[in-house]
């Protein structure tokens, strides 16, 4: 026989295993809530507001100087192994270098090819930091590495320390055509508020297809470009490896840095995508700087020297009168 419909809600409990008897019957009491109590309505909430939480993305102020602990040389970073082949039959067989090797090989396949595109924002066009308003001292700024690459006037491989040594320099680094608009922002006002500074452009190209095509179109970049400026443009293919551009602070391949070195090659000041008002002001006091510290080191050069002939021949004239 069918139960009714009006105790389909009613559950059969037996009593336990202690106890006889027919079966029980209890109706279950639905929870009852007072319209007092109720929870308040809940704000509507916009749709997929977790899966995009905003970020800031705003690039830190560059508080500390970049680049190398020992001064460049000539013939550094040429990206040839000079070792010889029982040098490198005796690396093979070590195991602690063998070690370094892979743990470096493995950070370069885990690093993605889109990895420098995932740090380009929207509002700061890969700016990786924002620009020091004043000059690193002398005393604690770092050095700019040697870059070993061949020039719009020579074929040649030539070192860049032997054009940046002597001169206050801004020194442009890019890898794209877009890093080299981002360049040109800090450029602006340089050409026109200040005398003549040393300008060197350094084109990376590591991968070996893309550095062909640079070479492919090297005469309608030297077409572009003034006649005093082709020894200066650098196109760099081999000998930047991933820490010197750490150091260096080129920490994303896609984005244009400058750099102003002073006479020792020295990284004075740096920026990065596209220049700020107050980044061009900053780089141009910078200059005028050290372009005054350089004028006044020449003016004293002439006089030290001529202290030194003094002390010289006294000192010549002295060693004759000991012979007497």
């Amino acid at each position: 026989m069918a139960l009714p419909h009006r105790i389909l809600p009613l559950l059969l409990r037996r009593g336990g295993a202690a106890q006889s008897g027919p079966l029980q019957l209890r109706r279950l009491s639905r929870p009852t809530r007072s319209l007092a109590t109720a929870p308040p309505p809940t704000a509507p909430r916009e749709p997929f507001a977790d899966l995009n939480p905003p970020k800031d993305d705003t690039p830190p102020r560059l508080a500390r100087p970049i680049g190398l602990a020992n001064p460049p040389r000539s013939g550094d970073n040429t990206g040839v192994d000079p070792r010889t082949w029982a040098q490198r039959r005796d690396d093979f067989v070590n195991w602690d270098k063998h070690l370094a090797k892979r743990a470096d090989l493995s950070r370069q396949f885990s690093k993605s090819y889109f990895a420098d595109f995932a740090h380009i924002s929207t509002r700061h066009k890969g700016k990786s930091f924002v620009s020091p308003p004043t000059l690193f001292k002398a005393t604690k700024a770092l050095f700019f590495p040697n870059l070993i690459g061949r020039t719009l006037a020579d074929r040649t491989p030539q070192d860049t320390t032997a054009v940046l040594e002597g001169h206050v320099s801004v020194v442009a680094v890019f890898s794209t055509a877009w890093a080299q608009l981002q360049c040109a922002t800090f450029l602006t006002d340089l050409e026109t508020t200040v005398t003549p500074v040393q300008r060197v452009d350094i084109n990376v190209e590591q991968n070996p297809i893309k550095a062909a095509l640079v070479k492919l179109f090297v005469p309608w970049i030297r077409r572009r470009l003034p006649a005093v400026q082709h020894a200066r443009y650098f196109i760099v293919q081999k000998g930047l490896d991933d820490e010197t551009m750490q150091r260096m602070g080129f920490w994303n391949g896609r984005v244009g840095y400058v750099y102003l070195l002073d006479w020792d090659c020295r990284i004075r000041w740096a920026g990065s995508g596209n220049a700020g008002v107050e980044e061009k002001s900053a780089l141009v006091r910078g200059v005028m700087k050290l372009q005054d510290e350089w004028r006044r080191m020449e003016a004293e050069r002439p006089v030290k020297k001529k202290e030194e002939g003094k002390q010289e021949q006294k000192r010549n004239v002295d060693d004759d009168d000991d012979d007497f």
